[in-house]
């Protein structure tokens, strides 16, 4: 008979770690991706960070636009490149183009 205690402990003997490895994506292999916005150019204004002096709308309306590269991963932030500037936002935010 098959319990979840019995199936747990099957997984644990028989996992190797090129299966763990799979699981996890490394930073670096995001660097360089394109992502695009989830969400509309009105809230992505509020979600982004930026240096002072720089025009929030201008840079949203063109990540809309035109997509955006990731150039840096901090933890769950995205350090994202555009055409009118850099600026950082949440991965929670964006998705792959």
């Amino acid at each position: 008979m098959i319990s979840v205690s019995n199936f747990r402990k099957w997984m644990n003997e028989n996992r190797d770690e090129d299966y763990n490895l799979t699981l996890k994506k490394p930073k670096s292999n995001l660097i360089g991706l394109e992502v695009e916005s989830k969400l509309d150019r009105s809230k992505l204004v509020e979600k982004l960070s930026m240096k002072e002096g720089t025009d929030s709308d201008l840079i949203a309306e063109d990540f809309c636009e035109n997509n955006g590269k990731i150039i840096e991963v901090i933890d769950k932030t995205f350090l994202i490149e555009v055409d009118s500037g850099v600026f950082s936002i949440k991965r929670c935010h964006v998705r792959k183009a």
